[in-house]
């Protein structure tokens, strides 16, 4: 707790952030123009301007608390607890990154954080987890999870997307086996 009110410090300062001070921007908009033509050109480098034209997005309150999985991925039970704490908005990015921290090992910590997010994701947010979730055990050749996740499927889900994951995931097992 104590290393996340530290990071949400630092965010609110711009203090020692992931590419705040290397002149690249991770992601951001773009300003318009301006009609006076101020701030776009006489002399300034062309590096410069396009800094200028690309503001750096400040990383969001659950990204914050994210990155503790980068330095321990065993971290993820309690990074989980944290972002429902809070009740954090949750993504399919977020729940992909918190999957691969669980590993094999931790695979029903994986399911289970998936079925207490499911609610509170949009159908697309939850179809790309369900996406992330079965090409993790395509990855990790997890036949059984594979059917797990099938199992959490519903019919809002069967997105095209979806649809083409379990393809592929399916066309990988020997022709008139039966299920």
């Amino acid at each position: 707790v104590e290393a996340c009110e530290l990071l949400l410090e630092e965010l609110e300062h711009g203090d020692n952030l992931p590419g705040a001070d290397d002149g690249h921007a991770r992601t951001g908009t773009r300003e318009a123009p301006r009609a006076d033509g101020a701030g776009t050109g006489g002399g300034a480098s062309e590096a410069s301007q396009q800094r200028a034209r690309y503001a750096p997005r400040k990383p969001t309150a659950a990204e914050v608390i994210l990155m503790r999985l980068d330095a321990d991925p065993a971290a993820t039970a309690s990074v989980w607890a944290e972002l429902s704490a809070h009740k954090l908005a949750i993504n399919s990015a977020a729940l992909d990154q918190l999957f691969r921290a669980c590993g094999c090992a931790r695979r029903d910590e994986a399911l289970a954080m998936f079925e207490q997010a499911a609610p509170r994701l949009a159908a697309g947010e939850r179809s790309s987890a369900l996406v992330s979730l079965l090409s993790w055990c395509h990855e990790e050749s997890a036949t059984d999870w594979t059917f797990t996740v099938v199992n959490l499927c519903g019919p809002d889900d069967l997105t095209p997307e979806v649809q083409a994951t379990l393809a592929r995931t399916f066309s990988y097992f020997p022709s008139g086996a039966s299920f």
